[in-house]
C-alpha cells in the first residue's frame, strides 16, 4: 500500500470509533499471538491519544527508529488498520460481502474446484442483482464466462447462451447508467460554476444549450434499472434547478423518492442518496418559502436517521447530521422565527467543531451564514459579525461566489444595525470592487448594495423615507421568480420591516 504520509494515517486514526479501535486491538493480538508487541501497534498507541501529529515525539518514544524507518512503519500500520476495518465492516456492506465471495471463488478456481467456484459466483450474482449493483454483477458474469470458456463444466444445459445474453444486457445497462450519471454530474457542475439563471434571457440560453442533452424522460422508462432512473431524474432536477423551475425540481425529486418507496431495501443500501434527495427537496422548499413541506420532509429525514443511524458508517452519519442541522435552521428562517432558532446555534457550532476536518468547507461556510442570518434577524447583529468575517476572509477556493456576495451584503446590514457608519464607509468601496470582479449581480443584490452604500450617509430624519422607498422596490422585485433563492438568503423585507416599526 503506497500511503505513508503522516496526515493520512493520523486522519484515519482520528476518525475511528471506540469499537473500531477495540476491534483493531483484538486483531493485533490475534495476529501476533503471544509474541512481543509489534512496532506498528506501538506506533498506533502513541498516535491514538494525540490531538496533533508530532513526529519528534514519536521518534523519541520509538528509539532507535529513524525517519526513513518511520515512513515504512506508518505504511505498515495503515495497511493493518484498513484490513481490520474491512473485517469490522464486512457484514455491514453488501458490496464487501459480494467481493468476499468473488475472492473465495478465485481461491477455489485456483485449486481447480470449478463447480464450487461457480456455486459461489451464482450466490454473489444473486446478491448483486438483488441490490442493483450492476458493476459487480458484470464482474461476476465475466468470471463465470472465464470459467466456462476455459473449462467444460457442463454445469447447466443452455447456461452458456444465457450467460452471454445476460452479460450483453448488463453491459448495456452499465453503459447507459454511466452516460446518465455523467450527465447528472455535468449539470450539477454547471450549476456550481455558473449558478441559476438570473432572468428569462439566461433561462433561454440554458434551455437551448442544455435541454438537447437530456434523454427522453418517459421513453422506455419501464425498462430502465433503479440507478438509471435515479441518475435520469437527477439530471432533470439539476436542469430544472438551473432554470429556476422549482415546481419541476419537486417533481423530479418526488419521482426519485417514489422509486425508493418501491424498493424500500435501497433506503438502507444507499442511505446517502435517499438522504440527499430529502435534503434537495427541503432546500427547494426553503427557496419557495414552503414551510409546511419543509417541516414534513424534515420529519421524514429525522425518523429515517433515528431508525437507520446505528447501521450508518461515519460518512453517512455526518451527512445525515449535516442535512438535519441545515433543515432545522432553515425551518426557523423560512418562518421568520429567528429568536426561536437561537437555541440551535450552540448545537450547530458543536457539530462544526466535531466534523470540520472532514466536511466540505463550503458546507461549513453555509452553516456560518445561517447562524449570522439568525443573529441579525433576532437583532443581535454584534454576534453575526464574527461568522460573516470567517466567510469573507475565506480564500474562496471551495465556495460558490454567490455566498461571498450575500455575506458582504449581510455584513453591511449588520454594521448598519450597530451604527458602525465609519466601518461601512471603509467597506463599501472594497465590496464594490469585489462585486465588479465577481461579475453580473442579480437585481436584488444590486438594489441592496445600492441602498446600503447610501443609507448611512443620510441624516437620521431622512432614513425612514428612504427605507419606505427601498421596501416598495423590494416588494416589486419579490414577484420575480428568478429571485426566489436570493430572497431566501437575503430576507431584506423582514429586516426593512423591523426598521420601520
Amino acid at each position: 500500500m503506497p500511503i505513508s504520509k503522516a496526515d493520512a494515517l493520523f486522519s484515519l486514526i482520528r476518525t475511528m470509533s471506540k469499537s473500531e479501535k477495540r476491534s483493531f486491538t483484538l486483531y493485533v493480538k490475534k495476529i501476533q499471538g503471544g509474541e512481543q508487541e509489534t512496532q506498528f501497534f506501538q506506533l498506533f498507541k502513541i498516535i491514538e491519544p494525540m490531538e496533533a501529529y508530532r513526529e519528534e515525539e514519536i521518534l523519541q518514544k520509538l528509539q532507535p527508529l529513524n525517519k526513513s524507518q518511520l515512513v515504512n512503519l506508518r505504511r505498515h500500520l495503515y495497511q493493518h488498520l484498513c484490513t481490520s476495518l474491512r473485517l469490522v465492516h464486512l457484514k455491514k456492506r453488501i458490496d464487501t460481502q459480494i467481493r468476499e465471495l468473488i475472492d473465495y471463488a478465485e481461491i477455489l478456481y485456483g485449486k481447480s474446484l470449478y463447480l464450487q467456484a461457480l456455486q459461489l459466483l451464482h450466490k454473489a450474482k444473486g446478491m448483486a442483482k438483488g441490490h442493483h449493483l450492476d458493476l459487480m454483477h458484470l464482474e461476476v458474469l465475466e468470471f463465470e464466462k472465464r470459467i466456462e470458456f476455459r473449462h467444460i463444466t457442463r454445469s447447466m444445459r443452455g447456461h452458456t447462451g444465457n450467460l452471454t445474453q445476460e452479460t450483453d444486457s448488463r453491459a448495456s445497462v452499465i453503459a447507459k447508467t454511466i452516460q446518465l450519471s455523467n450527465l447528472a454530474l455535468e449539470l450539477q457542475g454547471q450549476y456550481i460554476q455558473k449558478g441559476q439563471a438570473h432572468n428569462e434571457q439566461d433561462a433561454e440560453l440554458l434551455r437551448r444549450r442544455l435541454h438537447p442533452t437530456l434523454p427522453p424522460l418517459k421513453h422506455t422508462a419501464a425498462q430502465r434499472t433503479f440507478f438509471e432512473k435515479i441518475y435520469l431524474y437527477q439530471a432533470y432536477f439539476w436542469y430544472a434547478f438551473q432554470m429556476n423551475d422549482l415546481g419541476d425540481c419537486h417533481y423530479y425529486i418526488n419521482m426519485s423518492l417514489h422509486l425508493f418507496d418501491r424498493y424500500p431495501a435501497m433506503k438502507k443500501e444507499d442511505a446517502d442518496m435517499f438522504m440527499r434527495l430529502l435534503h434537495q427537496d427541503m432546500s427547494i422548499s426553503f427557496q419557495k418559502g414552503d414551510s409546511k413541506r419543509l417541516e414534513k420532509r424534515l420529519q421524514t429525514l429525522s425518523d429515517f436517521f433515528e431508525e437507520f443511524n446505528p447501521h450508518f458508517n461515519p460518512n453517512s452519519h455526518q451527512m445525515g447530521r449535516l442535512y438535519l442541522q441545515l433543515a432545522r435552521l432553515n425551518q426557523f428562517i423560512v418562518s421568520e422565527q429567528y429568536e426561536e432558532a437561537l437555541p440551535l446555534i450552540k448545537g450547530t457550532l458543536r457539530f462544526i467543531d466535531l466534523h470540520q476536518s472532514t466536511m466540505d468547507p463550503h458546507r461549513v461556510m453555509v452553516l456560518y451564514y445561517k447562524i449570522a442570518g439568525i443573529y441579525i434577524g433576532s437583532r443581535q447583529s454584534h454576534h453575526a459579525i464574527s461568522y460573516l468575517t470567517k466567510i469573507i476572509n475565506n480564500d474562496g477556493k471551495h465556495l460558490r461566489a454567490d455566498i461571498q456576495v450575500y455575506s458582504r451584503i449581510l455584513f453591511l446590514m449588520a454594521h448598519f444595525d450597530l451604527q458602525n457608519f465609519d466601518v461601512m464607509e471603509f467597506l463599501c468601496p472594497q465590496f464594490e470592487r469585489f462585486f465588479r470582479k465577481h461579475g453580473e449581480l442579480n437585481s436584488l443584490q444590486i438594489s441592496c448594495f445600492d441602498f446600503l452604500k447610501q443609507i448611512y450617509k443620510l441624516p437620521k430624519e431622512q432614513m425612514e423615507g428612504r427605507f419606505l422607498i427601498f421596501q416598495n422596490s423590494l416588494k416589486s422585485l419579490r414577484a420575480d421568480p428568478f429571485l426566489n433563492r436570493s430572497f431566501a438568503y437575503l430576507n431584506t423585507l423582514y429586516w426593512v420591516a423591523k426598521k420601520l416599526l
